[in-house]
């Protein structure tokens, strides 16, 4: 059974468009239960987003996420 996240919003939903050219660092977060279980918070701090980092909140397998965040960061860089 799922249960909301104190404080959070189960019905509103908030969206950020973020391009990968934008991205200027990526945090990865988890604590060693998280470790244990595979998830994690990721941060993608960013030149387009008001200084404020978008963040990405127990989602599976965060250090693959990260990976391809950063590969398809590194392609995009390369296409200058």
């Amino acid at each position: 059974m799922w249960f909301p996240r104190p404080g959070s919003k189960p019905v509103a939903r908030d969206t950020v468009g973020l391009r990968f050219q934008d991205i200027r660092s990526i945090t990865l977060s988890q604590s060693w239960f998280e470790r244990l279980v595979n998830i994690g918070t990721l941060e993608l701090a960013s030149a387009g987003t008001d200084g404020r980092p978008v963040r990405f909140v127990d989602i599976a397998w965060p250090g693959r996420v990260k990976a391809l965040i950063q590969n398809r960061m590194n392609r995009v860089e390369g296409d200058d």
